[in-house]
């Protein structure tokens, strides 16, 4: 019993530390400009995601531990819409 108790800590403890993978529509990306910016404001909030930033396409893609929760609130905050 003992075991098994063990073996679901080290999977939480796994999911924990998993990667998620989110993509956002953002129609308010106008240009390179923006998308930079943007960029910047999301990773000062999490520094350890990796972020691709496409104005052409208007999407954002994160690869990050944090919630997508998270980087809808901050997309939002730096005056974008999530379409």
């Amino acid at each position: 019993m003992l075991e098994s108790g063990s073996n679901f800590l080290e999977a939480i403890s796994n999911f924990h530390g998993a990667h998620m993978q989110f993509k956002f529509s953002v129609p308010t990306l106008t240009d390179q400009k923006s998308a930079e910016q943007l960029k910047e404001t999301i990773l000062t909030t999490e520094p350890k995601a990796t972020v691709n930033v496409d104005s052409d396409a208007k999407t954002v893609t994160i690869d990050s531990e944090a919630s997508e929760e998270t980087f809808k609130e901050v997309i939002v905050a730096a005056d974008h819409k999530i379409g």
